[in-house]
């Protein structure tokens, strides 16, 4: 019985050769290490994240985001089901001036980063990081 060339190397693709890293992200939103549950007033807000490149820099093909629900939890689903490992700059985009503590973290100011590893990744990230 004779393989196909075409199905041999289908399988090796599925099978992950040279394939990169991805991992999963759930996280929550903390104040000085407490749950920070968003307040009425917020309106809608958006956490997102920007992986940086082996310049230092946002690579802006790199972008991932999602939803902060009111109890602060968020979970990030890139379009293929799973981000790219590595170093990524987070964000939180809100309506001006409702939420004193997300001003630090607008596209423009934020400074803080995160390191996402292969598979599973729950983090919390703490709105008093700088």
């Amino acid at each position: 019985m004779r393989v196909p060339l075409f199905f041999l190397i289908c399988c090796a693709g599925l099978a992950g050769c040279g394939s990169p890293k991805t991992a999963n992200l759930k996280g929550s939103l903390a104040l000085d290490g407490q749950p920070f549950a968003l307040p009425a007033n917020a309106g809608e807000v958006f956490i997102s994240f920007h992986g940086i490149g082996s310049d230092g820099k946002i690579d802006i093909f790199k972008k991932y985001g999602g939803t902060v629900s009111p109890s602060g939890s968020f979970e990030i689903i890139a379009s293929a089901g799973e981000l790219p490992v590595g170093t990524y700059q987070w964000s939180i985009d809100s309506a001006p001036g409702r939420v004193k503590e997300f001003e630090p973290f607008s596209y423009d100011k934020s400074k803080a980063r995160v390191e996402l590893k292969s598979g599973p990744n729950q983090i919390v990230l703490d709105l008093n990081q700088r």
